[in-house]
């Protein structure tokens, strides 16, 4: 059999706004957008909190992820944009949840699913 030269390996953390998840690829990723890496050596991003979206990739901490405005909602966490509420109802600022739509003053309704 061959004999290889001696091989160092260098291995160096992920940089925050970055991660890696399986063994062997070479590079790590950009956190995705709705998501943000605020240390090194990460294996997932964490998403932006219900209420929270980014568009942008490869966030370092929390503070690059905006509030929604009033009058939309996110689905959730790690959200990439905001969803407008309904017509004639309205959320509060930074509102996580569909459920955060308020029909406006002389207006009710039923929530319907579908």
């Amino acid at each position: 059999f061959e004999v290889f030269p001696k091989a160092t390996i260098i291995t160096l953390p992920c940089p925050s706004g970055t991660f890696k998840a399986v063994n062997g690829s070479v590079n790590c990723s950009r956190c995705y957008p709705g998501s943000f890496s605020n240390v090194t050596g990460a294996t997932v991003c964490q998403p932006c909190a219900a209420g929270l979206f980014s568009t942008a990739t490869g966030l370092i901490n929390a503070s690059g992820c905006a509030l929604c405005w009033q009058g939309t909602f996110t689905n959730g966490t790690g959200s990439s944009r905001c969803f407008a509420c309904p017509q004639f109802s309205w959320s509060v600022e930074g509102s996580g949840l569909f459920e955060g739509c308020r029909c406006a003053p002389g207006y009710y309704g039923l929530m319907k699913s579908g």
